[in-house]
């Protein structure tokens, strides 16, 4: 049998081609735990990857099930707040976009700063009396909730929160919208006093992070509703022309939001009247082959 023998040239080339190819090979390093046998990242790949595997194994909110990235940024934030940073995420949500802490998280906080003198929570009846059993009360009307908060070096400061507070906010109102506080009404009348007292007497533990449970409805819940203004029926019917010119022209988005851009921005009903008038006439000129389609780009539109 005979044997092929290398040439120098060829044993280099190999040696090359094995070395490239385990300079290609991914080394992931062993994630390594710390003394008391908590698992930790000492950099962002080991941080992600544990994430990753945080995320995927079914023991976390639902919303950062399958979302790596969430968990990474919710580990982040407790963090920041001085939190275990894997028990943290079941008080952390994101509500309108804004990540929040709900719950007796912000309390927790505010426990663990060592500046909390004393608090004290009651909910009260139409007397303005606390409700418990020593005052015989608690099967009659609820009309809100006390938070009464003190902080070392400060005056003691007192918070309320009623039913009819919670009647103007909307939160009681739908049931389908709020569901929380159509269960619980007398758990979520402590929170939200409780909230605004820590928001008020704390803000320096929060680093700025949002309440749940005060935020969803004030700050970040109440954004105004943007009202597509109605349009008559000659624009409406002018918007028509102008689309049915731009499938004759088999523009695609990229070309036909480029064009309309020249006339106005944010869409053809953003357009004024005479704007898309004018879109028309041009367009017609483009279909009649004055003008070749090829030159309209989304850098510049060649026109007249």
């Amino acid at each position: 049998m005979e044997t092929k023998q290398l040439k120098p040239n060829d044993k280099k080339e190999e040696k090359k081609d094995k070395k490239e190819t385990k300079s290609k090979e991914v080394v992931k390093i062993p994630i390594s735990a710390n003394a008391s046998g908590l698992i930790t990242g000492s950099n962002l790949e080991e941080q992600y990857r544990l994430c990753q595997y945080f995320a995927s194994s079914g023991m976390v909110p639902k919303e950062y099930i399958t979302h790596p990235e969430k968990v990474f940024t919710a580990m982040q934030y407790a963090r920041e707040l001085g939190l275990p940073p894997l028990t943290s995420l079941r008080q952390i949500a994101v509500i309108n976009g804004t990540p929040s802490i709900f719950g007796d998280l912000p309390l927790a906080i505010v426990r663990r700063s060592k500046e909390l003198s004393y608090i004290k929570e009651y909910l009260f009846d139409v007397d303005n009396k606390e409700m418990c059993l020593k005052n015989g009360n608690i099967d009659k009307e609820i009309v809100g909730a006390v938070c009464i908060i003190r902080r070392k070096g400060e005056d003691e400061r007192e918070f309320v929160f009623t039913t009819n507070d919670a009647g103007v906010a909307k939160l009681t109102n739908d049931p389908v919208k709020h569901p929380v506080w159509a269960k619980y009404p007398k758990l979520m009348l402590k929170y939200r006093a409780r909230s605004m007292a820590i928001k008020d007497v704390f803000s320096d533990c929060l680093n700025g992070m949002a309440i749940g449970e005060y935020d969803e409805n004030t700050v970040i819940g109440e954004q105004p509703e943007f009202v597509e203004p109605e349009l008559d029926d000659e624009t409406k019917e002018v918007i028509r022309k102008v689309e049915d010119l731009f499938h004759q022209l088999h523009w695609n988005n990229a070309k036909q939001i480029a064009f309309s851009n020249r006339y106005g921005k944010g869409g053809l009903r953003k357009i004024t009247k005479e704007g898309l008038k004018k879109m028309i006439e041009d367009l017609g000129v483009v279909l009649e082959g004055k003008v070749e389609t090829d030159t309209i780009s989304a850098d510049a539109i060649t026109k007249e």
